[in-house]
Order: structure tokens, then C-alpha cells, then sequence
């Protein structure tokens, strides 16, 4: 059983979404070093395809001590996007901002980002 929390805020074309999940207790048990680069990369494709987009960029990023997969994405006629992923302690955080082009260039759209903060 996975435990999901769904947070969005849609207004004017855009959204804000943060969604984190607790993972069974015991699911990471025997995990192999790279299983939290295979947790956050299923959960970023599960989040672009969600969205029917496509993933234009990513790395990994070190933020608060913590590493993010970090996603650049389009969906077709429609907009852009950027989705961080964190996997952490059981948790899987992701936090998604979407909208029309020149979205990723609006002040909200890096607040957004800038303004989540993880306390290991």
C-alpha cells in the first residue's frame, strides 16, 4: 500500500502541483544503491506522461543537501513545464509548475521552486 498526498493549485493556464507518497514500510529494504536513481526516474516519467509531455532536459541537482532529478519538459501545443523529483527516507516528493510558454520565465514560477525546503 502506497500512501499518496496530492496538493494542486490551477489558475490562468498554470499549475502547481506537489504530490509526495510514503512507500510501505520495508520497500527499500535490500534497496540496490541505485534504486533511489530508478525511484525518482519512474516517478518523473510517470509525472510527464501524466501531463502527455515530453522531457526536453534533466540532471541531477544537489539541493538542501539532497539529490533531485530535475526535468524540463513541453506538452505539445499546449506549454511547458519543470518537474523535481526527490526520493528520500521511504518518501517520494515531486513538485511539478506547468503553463504556456514564456511561463518558465515568470517570477511564480521559480518561487515556487525556491520555496520547498526538505529537513532530513
Amino acid at each position: 500500500k502506497i500512501t499518496v498526498h496530492h496538493y494542486m493549485y490551477v489558475r490562468d493556464m498554470r499549475l502547481f502541483d506537489l504530490t509526495y507518497m510514503d512507500l510501505p514500510a520495508g520497500y527499500t529494504h535490500g534497496m540496490p544503491s541505485d534504486g533511489p536513481e530508478h525511484i525518482r526516474g519512474g516517478a518523473l516519467d510517470s509525472v510527464v506522461k501524466g501531463l502527455r509531455g515530453e522531457v526536453d532536459s534533466s540532471a541531477t541537482e544537489q539541493r538542501d543537501g539532497n539529490d533531485w532529478l530535475t526535468a524540463q519538459f513541453h506538452v505539445k501545443d499546449f506549454g511547458v513545464g519543470r518537474a523535481d523529483v526527490l526520493y528520500l527516507n521511504g518518501h517520494v516528493f515531486t513538485l511539478v509548475a506547468f503553463g504556456p510558454e514564456p511561463w518558465q520565465d515568470a517570477p511564480e514560477y521559480k518561487r515556487f521552486f525556491d520555496s520547498f525546503e526538505v529537513k532530513n
